[in-house]
C-alpha cells in the first residue's frame, strides 16, 4: 500500500479564520451585554438613539450568525478537504461590506458630537464624512470582488480597493480623536471644574476608542501588504466592525460612570439636601442646590449661569439642568 499524500500546512489558511471567528463571537458577547446594560440604564432615551443602538446590534448579530457558517462551512463540512477552505463563501459580505457600514454609522455618530461641540468645525466634520464614505465604497467594491470571484486564489486583484477601505477607515478615526483633543483642549479653559471632568473622560473615551479602531485598521493594512497572496490579514478585519458598534456601546453607557462623577462632585460642593432618582431614570440628577452667585461663564458647550440654571453635560448629547432636574438629549 503506498503512503498517504502529505498533508500541506493549512495554518496560514486556517489560523487568521478560526482565530477570527473566536474573537467575533467573543466581542458580540461583550457587546450583547452592552445592549443590556443600555436598555437597563437608559429606557427613556429618544426613539433615533435607540434605533442606532438596537439597529447597531441586531446588524452584528447577523454578521455573527453569516461568520459562524462561514466557519462550519470551512471546518465542519469541508473538514479534510483543503479545497474548502479556499472558498470564499458569503466572508466578502459578511467582513468587509458589513464591518464598512457599521464603521460608517459609528464615524458618522461622532462626527455628530463633534459638530455639537464645534459648529464652526462643519468644513473639518464634511471632510471625515467624505473619507468614511469613500472607504464603504472600497469595501463594497471588493467584497463584490470577492462575492463574484468565489474562491481566495481566483479574487481578482483588490489591493486598490483594500488599501481604500482600511486606510480610509484609519484615516477617519485619527481625525475624529484629533478633533475631539483639540475640543478637549479649547473646554480645558472652563472656570467650572465639573463641566471640565465630566467633558474630559468623554472626550478621552473617544479618544481611545477612535485611536484602538485605526491601530486595528493599520494592523489590517500591515498584514495584507506584509503577507500577500495570504489572508492574515483577515483575522483582524473579522473583529473590525465589532470593536466600531462596542464603541459606540461604550459611548453611550459611559454616562453611568459619568453620573456618578457628577453626583459626588455636586455633593462636595453643594449644600447636603440633595435628591437623586433611581439608576433607571434617564435623568442623573433630579434636584441640586446652585451657587447663588451671580456670575456667568461660558465654555463653549457648557454654560452656567448661577441665577438661572447650572447645565452641565454627561454627556456631550446629554443636557442636565441642575435646577430644574430635566435631561434631554441635544
Amino acid at each position: 500500500m503506498s503512503a498517504p499524500p502529505p498533508i500541506p500546512n493549512l495554518e496560514p489558511i486556517t489560523a487568521p479564520l478560526l482565530l477570527g471567528s473566536m474573537f467575533n463571537w467573543g466581542l458580540w458577547g461583550i457587546l450583547a451585554c452592552q445592549t443590556y446594560l443600555y436598555r437597563v440604564y437608559f429606557p427613556k432615551d429618544k426613539p433615533v438613539f435607540k434605533a442606532l443602538i438596537y439597529g447597531t446590534f441586531l446588524l452584528e448579530t447577523i454578521q455573527t450568525a453569516l461568520s459562524t457558517h462561514d466557519t462550519y462551512m470551512w471546518f465542519v463540512r469541508g473538514f479534510g478537504d483543503p479545497s474548502v477552505l479556499g472558498k470564499t463563501l458569503i466572508s466578502p459580505f459578511d467582513v468587509p461590506m458589513m464591518g464598512a457600514v457599521i464603521a460608517l454609522v459609528v464615524q458618522l455618530f461622532y462626527v455628530y458630537r463633534i459638530y455639537s461641540l464645534n459648529n464652526s468645525w462643519a468644513w473639518f466634520c464634511v471632510l471625515i464624512v467624505m473619507i468614511t464614505f469613500a472607504q464603504t465604497v472600497g469595501s463594497f467594491i471588493g467584497g463584490i470582488r470577492g462575492l463574484k470571484a468565489g474562491t481566495f486564489a481566483e479574487a481578482p486583484d483588490s489591493t486598490s480597493v483594500v488599501y481604500l477601505w482600511l486606510v480610509g477607515e484609519a484615516v477617519a478615526d485619527l481625525m475624529i480623536a484629533g478633533a475631539m483633543f483639540f475640543s478637549l483642549v479649547y473646554a480645558r479653559r472652563s472656570t467650572y471644574r465639573l463641566s471640565q471632568d465630566i467633558l474630559f473622560k468623554v472626550v478621552i473615551l473617544i479618544i481611545e476608542s477612535n485611536t484602538l479602531t485605526a491601530g486595528i485598521a493599520v494592523l489590517s493594512l500591515i498584514m495584507f501588504a506584509g503577507f500577500p497572496k495570504q489572508n492574515w490579514f483577515t483575522c483582524p478585519t473579522l473583529i473590525l466592525g465589532k470593536v466600531y458598534a462596542n464603541s459606540l456601546l461604550v459611548s453611550f453607557n459611559n454616562r453611568i460612570v459619568l453620573r456618578n462623577i457628577a453626583s459626588s462632585e455636586v455633593m462636595s460642593t453643594t449644600q447636603p439636601n440633595l435628591t437623586f432618582n433611581h439608576p433607571s431614570s434617564d435623568v442623573p440628577l433630579s434636584s441640586l442646590n446652585t451657587p447663588t452667585s451671580s456670575s456667568k461663564f461660558n465654555t463653549g458647550r457648557y454654560t452656567l449661569d448661577s441665577e438661572e440654571t447650572m447645565s452641565f453635560s454627561t454627556n456631550p448629547l446629554h443636557k442636565v439642568s441642575a435646577l430644574s432636574g430635566k435631561s434631554q438629549y441635544v
